[in-house]
């Protein structure tokens, strides 16, 4: 998580799991934002999947 030139706004740089089948990453977990930031934002899990192109 990196703070941005906005105030409040900040850059999430997710890892990416790459396997067979394509990627995954988490593109938003609660915890760990409001953690960083000391403000909740009430989602719980945010996902994106990406498949390769042979499925």
């Amino acid at each position: 998580m990196e703070p941005l030139d906005i105030d409040g706004a900040y850059l999430y740089t997710p890892r990416i799991f790459p396997d067979h089948r394509g990627t995954f990453h988490e593109s938003y977990r609660s915890a760990e934002l409001t953690a960083f930031t000391g403000q909740p934002m009430p989602v719980a899990q945010v996902n994106c999947s990406s498949p390769s192109s042979s499925i």
